[in-house]
């Protein structure tokens, strides 16, 4: 990339990012979904996106959140108040001490939101609680979601995904509650909530900027439920299983060539 090596950040939890040599004015966030991490969810992300000089003009925030410990609802206002954060341009160099030195105090322009599975949720939540605030997102952003997870989950294929089998049996008897699992339960209060949130900001908003630029879901995935949600567009379907879905392996991977094509 020509910018900073992977360095730590003071916003989400574990929260890693390149940054740019000079500002440039865009911005990538990848969003880790259930029990992810900022980084290794996504694989070789990182290392692709480091050696591909088309990302060099990118900032590049990979953001963690501690997604088992907090509601849907609880994980998104935390990622909204931290992505008003990045967007301000003052307080994002608060944020990105010490290697600002060379960004402008200009706001980005351009955004662009990846998101796995219950990344997707919250990162949408979030710019729904934006849209209806008086703050204005980039003139361009856009969402790119890996098997997002807005129809709700099938609960039971989620425990497997969670480490530990004594953590499994001890959720499944009830005796580990996490409010998020109710939170993805197909036509939970928090998805009714989205949806028609989603529902209500696209027919005030004519450029509707909260819907999905591209879509990807796994062929055979036994996670989530996969129906197109609203107006977002048809998915592009692979044929790796749910988890594998943001992975990418070079940079001719249809997982890598779907981010580089969202920022052309």
């Amino acid at each position: 990339m020509g910018g900073t090596l992977l360095v730590n950040v003071s916003i989400g939890h574990n929260s890693r990012a390149y940054w740019t040599q000079e500002f440039t004015a865009k911005l990538c966030i990848f969003v880790h979904g259930l029990n992810g991490s900022a980084v290794r969810t996504w694989s070789d992300f990182d290392r692709l996106i480091a050696d591909d000089p088309f990302f060099s003009d990118c900032d590049v925030v990979f953001y963690g959140y501690e997604s088992l410990r907090a509601s849907a609802e609880a994980s998104a206002i935390k990622f909204r108040d931290d992505l008003l954060t990045i967007l301000d341009p003052w307080e994002r160099r608060e944020v990105m001490w010490p290697w600002q030195a060379n960004h402008s105090g200009d706001p980005y322009r351009a955004l662009y939101i990846f998101g796995h599975s219950l990344g997707c949720v919250i990162s949408r939540r979030a710019l729904q609680m934006i849209a209806n605030s008086e703050v204005l997102l980039p003139d361009t952003t856009r969402l790119i979601y890996y098997a997002p997870a807005h129809n709700g989950n099938r609960l039971k294929n989620y425990m497997p995904a969670i480490p530990g089998r004594l953590l499994n049996v001890l959720t499944a008897a009830g005796l580990v509650h996490y409010p998020v699992l109710d939170d993805l339960m197909p036509g939970s209060p928090f998805l009714t909530h989205l949806k028609q949130e989603q529902l209500r900001i696209r027919a005030q908003d004519g450029q509707f900027p909260l819907r999905a630029y591209r879509v990807m879901h796994s062929e055979r995935d036994k996670i989530i439920y996969d129906t197109t949600w609203c107006d977002d567009p048809e998915a592009t379907l692979i044929k790796q299983p749910h988890a594998s879905v943001c992975k990418p392996t070079s940079i001719r991977d249809p997982r890598f060539q779907t981010a580089k094509d969202a920022l052309r």
